[in-house]
């Protein structure tokens, strides 16, 4: 088997190449974008490997993987929007979109929730939760960033997509805190 580098240099001057073949400043709106979605990937594989060993988490789980894929068409929409390469994977439909509501409205009809802010987590998986649901907030920011600065490239259903990850995720962070929450409450910012 013959080793491959992945490794190429060409990024040692500030730049990367784009899957439509551009090159860009690694701060331009589209790098920015490409990068919140890798953060956003990284937090979705930590909660997705810390909930798979529980077997009543299992259609979480198997959610969270679908997300991890569907990053991948995400980026490949954001760095192609033309589709100027036959072999990417612009995947991404109305029936996927479909499938996170189905799994948003799933854990929504078992929650009970609080008719206050939820000022933090009340437990580690949720907490982990929390962090991708402002992972996934981060990448709306920078895919709308994007999409003001890139006249041509519309976006509606990937916008769309983003918004429902951090709403299933914060669905999510609080279905896994099993009716524990802890709520803004103000009085704890007088200083008696």
């Amino acid at each position: 088997m013959q080793h491959r580098s992945i490794t190429t240099g060409k990024g040692d001057q500030g730049e990367s190449r784009a899957l439509n073949g551009s090159t860009l400043p690694k701060d331009h709106a589209m790098m920015e974008a490409l990068g919140a979605l890798e953060t956003l990937r990284a937090h979705l594989a930590l909660l997705q490997i810390r909930l798979q060993p529980i077997a009543e988490e299992k259609e979480s789980t198997d959610c969270l993987f679908f997300l991890l894929h569907a990053c991948f068409a995400l980026g490949a929409f954001i760095s192609d929007p033309e589709s100027s390469d036959p072999e990417s994977p612009h995947a991404l439909t109305p029936q996927h979109l479909e499938r996170l509501e189905q799994e948003q409205h799933r854990l929504e009809r078992e929650l009970n929730l609080p008719g206050a802010f939820i000022a933090a987590a009340s437990n580690e998986d949720a907490a982990l939760a929390d962090l991708a649901v402002a992972a996934a907030r981060s990448f709306e920011r920078r895919l709308v960033g994007y999409q003001r600065v890139a006249p041509g490239f519309n976006a509606p259903l990937p916008l769309a997509f983003a918004n429902r990850m951090s709403d299933f995720l914060f669905i999510l962070a609080r279905h896994l805190e099993k009716g524990v929450y802890h709520t803004v409450d103000y009085s704890r910012l007088n200083p008696d």
